[in-house]
């Protein structure tokens, strides 16, 4: 949810500047919206209609080079 603040926060997840705008989770914003000490940007009709994207990555499979035989050096 993208707020704007009126008044400092400051939590363990960061602190926020009057005037910043942010995005937090919607309850962080929701609570912080009711309070008073916050503004939201987006109304909350607009929020339940975004898709959240849940594709992922499938990791790259890496293989180890094969052991080589240790070889003595010629003189």
């Amino acid at each position: 949810m993208k707020i704007k603040m009126l008044a400092l926060s400051a939590g363990p997840h960061g602190s926020y500047q009057r005037g910043a705008v942010v995005d937090v989770p919607l309850e962080e914003g929701r609570a912080m919206v009711a309070g008073g000490y916050a503004v939201a940007l987006v109304p909350e009709y607009e929020m339940k209609a975004r898709v959240v994207e849940t594709a992922t990555v499938t990791p790259i499979e890496v293989r180890a080079k094969p052991k080589t035989k240790w070889r003595r050096k010629a003189r």
